[in-house]
């Protein structure tokens, strides 16, 4: 039935995620192509079906999971109904994602993994190249500085993702004797150096929790001491380059830090803050126990879509950018079910990714690295908006490492 080999399939909506920033931006593609993922995601998930596609018993309790996260929001917008187009282009956004982990489960194997690894790091330099001629020739800077994430404001956010995943992986390496000094220092500093020109502030505070996660989970070493005085130099450098270039250095002052996650908004101008967004929307629109739980309906809160334009709600409470920000999306949507539904999932990934390593040969720095990225994007649900955009897609393939791995023959190491 298909001559293409469905883990193809699944690389080609990897590298689509990569690169139709730049595609739409740059080489002017029609912004139509992002919605090509959505078609091959709908066109696996049919060929799943037909072939009676089976999952391994971690899988099956996420898929479980998935489902009853789809049926409670289902039945939870009956009570809030306004556009069926709302509510499919929440679905959307949403659950992709969900259905992506769960493809890459069965279909990815751990040389699929690795080549593709491998090659993600051959795109981290194309990238560089790329964010040079950017900001140098073409003097794009802080939101519209993104590489291949195009140039586009709040294209770097999916480069901040990308940066966390690159980081990590080669900070975890180097740790497991696998990635030499020089090629930690050439990878970490470049990812630092153009994460200040792109005014990725965030990223900073990622990358010192990426070294003490590498301090904490490996054994003393010459190795460590070096990674601790590199990143040391490493963060000086970067937080000097945002502090000369925009005159930003005083945002990672710890007093500012509370500060700003406490009171106040994004902005600064009247929206919503990170810190003390729930309390705020529940008192502005979750006034009902109903609305507390189930929140105002999946979709009725999205900016326009393909399925319909922007919702009344949008086009009267954009201004307060809720829609920056994951966990405020979707506390608005979906109440505290949904929070806690997003909450479970990461919990889940970590128990399973536990019992996988007890049960299965698999290497550690693999297990070290699930949970590092488990973390990280856990936070980013809080920090932005990217697990609602198409760069999901890369963190899913990111915490479904170990249930690829696993599959290898129990007899051999697996992801040695």
């Amino acid at each position: 039935m298909c001559k293409i080999r469905p883990q193809t399939i699944l690389s080609i909506i990897l590298y689509m995620v990569l690169f139709d920033g730049i595609l739409i931006n740059s080489l002017y593609f029609p912004g139509i192509i992002i919605y090509m993922v959505d078609v091959l995601l709908v066109f696996l998930v049919a060929y799943s079906i037909i072939k009676k596609k089976t999952l391994g018993t971690e899988e099956r309790a996420i898929r479980n999971f998935v489902v009853i996260y789809m049926l409670v929001v289902t039945v939870s917008y009956m009570a809030n109904y306004q556009n069926l187009f709302f509510f499919f282009g929440g679905f959307r956004n949403v659950f992709r994602s969900f259905v992506f982990f769960l493809l890459c489960t069965i279909y990815f194997t751990q040389k699929d993994l690795i080549i593709f690894l491998r090659n993600l790091n051959r795109v981290f330099y194309l990238n560089v190249v790329i964010m040079l001629i950017q900001y140098f020739v073409f003097g794009l800077n802080q939101d519209y500085l993104g590489g291949i994430f195009g140039t586009h404001q709040g294209c770097n956010g999916p480069l901040n993702i990308f940066f966390v995943v690159i980081v990590s992986h080669s900070v975890l390496a180097y740790m497991s004797k696998k990635k030499q000094l020089h090629s930690l220092v050439l990878e970490c500093g470049l990812a630092l150096g153009l994460a200040g020109l792109a005014e990725l502030k965030y990223f900073f505070i990622e990358f010192m929790i990426i070294v003490i996660f590498a301090f904490l989970t490996t054994n003393f070493s010459l190795r460590k001491l070096g990674l601790v005085i590199f990143s040391v130099i490493g963060l000086i450098v970067g937080i000097n380059i945002i502090d000369k270039l925009f005159g930003m250095g005083y945002v990672f002052n710890i007093d500012f830090i509370i500060k700003d996650s406490t009171s106040g908004g994004y902005t600064s101008s009247g929206d919503l803050s990170r810190g003390a967004f729930i309390l705020a929307i529940e008192q502005m629109f979750l006034t009902t126990v109903g609305k507390k739980l189930f929140g105002l309906g999946l979709g009725n809160c999205e900016t326009k879509t393909l399925f319909s334009n922007e919702t009344p709600f949008f086009k009267r409470y954009g201004i307060l950018h809720y829609d920056w920000f994951a966990s405020m999306h979707t506390f608005l949507e979906q109440g505290w079910m949904g929070l806690i539904f997003y909450i479970l999932f990461f919990l889940m990934i970590a128990l399973f990714t536990f019992k996988i390593m007890k049960k299965n040969k698999i290497d550690m720095f693999y297990i070290r690295l699930t949970y590092l990225y488990n973390i990280l994007f856990f936070l980013v649900f809080f920090y932005n908006q990217t697990l609602r955009q198409d760069i999901a897609y890369l963190v899913m393939l990111c915490l479904s490492i170990p249930f690829i791995l696993k599959k290898c023959d129990e007899s051999v190491s697996c992801g040695a």
